[in-house]
């Protein structure tokens, strides 16, 4: 009988052998998956556009940035100060609030787009103490 190995089934590892019932013996056959990273799409710190009358845009829509936590957290602020804004705004008044609105959320989320590329580039970067050190400085012992 072949010792039990760990082999992927489903979603978890678990050991098993050629000689298990299915679908043992089918998770044996099969390969350990290889790790791959998944591409990160993110726009360029600082990106901006053109303001647009009666169009905005919020989120990753307006700061695709890499996935440390801020961009959802940025979604739900801007949503809420997009409404403010609207419910703020004179007749007439409104697509110059909404300007000024795109301009506070682009500086904001400028500033964050950078720390996160920043953390990106620590968190995946060469050295692994870097990484160390991002979590270090994120929370001190």
């Amino acid at each position: 009988m072949t010792p039990p190995t760990a082999r992927p089934s489903g979603r978890c590892w678990k050991p098993c052998s050629t000689a298990g019932p299915p679908p043992c013996s089918t998770c044996c056959a099969a390969a350990p998956p290889s790790p791959t990273a998944p591409p990160l799409h993110v726009l360029p710190v600082g990106h901006t556009w053109d303001h647009v009358p009666g169009v905005t845009l919020l989120g990753d829509a307006a700061h695709l940035m890499p996935p440390l936590g801020v961009g959802a957290n940025l979604a739900m602020i801007e949503g809420a100060e997009l409404a403010e804004t609207l419910t703020q705004a004179r007749a007439g008044e409104v697509d110059a609030a909404v300007r000024a609105f795109e301009e506070r959320m682009q500086a904001r989320a400028a500033t964050f787009a950078e720390m996160t590329a920043a953390g990106l580039d620590r968190l995946v970067g060469p050295d692994p103490a870097t990484a160390i050190a991002l979590f270090d400085d994120l929370q001190p012992a």
